[in-house]
């Protein structure tokens, strides 16, 4: 996968996503330029129904609700808006939103004077080449800013913690588990993402070295992780609030080496 700052909307292969931006392109190379509005339409939908389904576990729409698109955008921006973390970046992008927010509806209004959204009943609008291709790269951007934020907010930034994308190179692959030999830490992922981690440690003794293991486990979670309960000294919960992530920390005393397991809770179903 490419660095995060290079990224395109395609690049993080999400094939609700890719369908959608796949259609728009190939109707545009196909000089139907209505329809590949509507598909600049629909990728913005799309991309808040999955940001919000994937924050919240729910429907944006709820029973019984429609939204319109910038009812859409702005529920979505209010559950991502967070992860920018610059006061002043956060005054600019509040009035670059909004602009962002008028324009996505403009998408809306064009669409529905193009003659491939409603029939030949209603008067109809040509849109040209050059302006497909400005609303297109406006949805695709609006759509990558917001696949942007949603993966920040839902993976680690921290690099080889839980949650993280794994960096696989100098490791060696079992199935899907990967082992770093030299440090003796092997990392369970799912898909591409850190889902466990177990620590290895060779002759020490969990009663006098906690704090030795303790800093360890550190470099595998959130930063802002702290202890939040514990059942003994080698088994204990850490929470991240900043990346509402709970860890369960179990260490396994083998004699001649220690396990020490850490694990990305799972959420109970609402």
């Amino acid at each position: 996968m490419k660095s995060k700052q290079y990224r395109r909307i395609e690049d993080y292969n999400i094939p609700v996503l890719k369908k959608r931006f796949n259609k728009m392109y190939q109707s545009y190379f196909d000089k139907d330029y209505g329809e590949a509005i509507n598909y600049a339409r629909s990728l913005i939908e799309t991309t808040c129904k999955l940001c919000y389904n994937e924050i919240k576990g729910e429907e944006i729409e709820g029973d019984r609700e429609f939204l319109n698109l910038n009812q859409m955008l702005n529920k979505t921006i209010e559950l991502l808006k967070k992860e920018i973390t610059s006061e002043e970046v956060t005054k600019i992008l509040e009035y670059q939103l909004d602009m962002i927010v008028k324009s996505c509806n403009q998408v809306g209004k064009i669409r529905n004077r193009t003659s491939v959204s409603h029939g030949s009943i209603h008067e109809s609008e040509d849109i040209q080449a050059d302006e497909t291709k400005f609303i297109m790269l406006i949805s695709e951007n609006m759509c990558t800013f917001l696949v942007d934020l949603l993966h920040t907010k839902t993976h680690s930034q921290k690099k080889g913690a839980i949650g993280s994308i794994l960096d696989t190179e100098d490791l060696t692959e079992y199935g899907n588990e990967y082992v770093d030999e030299e440090k003796k830490v092997r990392y369970t992922t799912i898909g591409e993402i850190i889902n466990s981690i177990t620590l290895t440690f060779d002759n020490i003794d969990i009663d006098v070295d906690q704090e030795f293991i303790s800093d360890h486990v550190r470099d595998y979670v959130e930063d802002d992780a702290e202890i939040v309960g514990i059942k003994d000294i080698s088994n204990y919960k850490m929470r991240s609030d900043k990346k509402d992530i709970n860890y369960s920390v179990r260490y396994t005393d083998f004699t001649e080496y220690v396990h020490v397991y850490i694990n990305k809770e799972i959420k109970p179903i609402q």
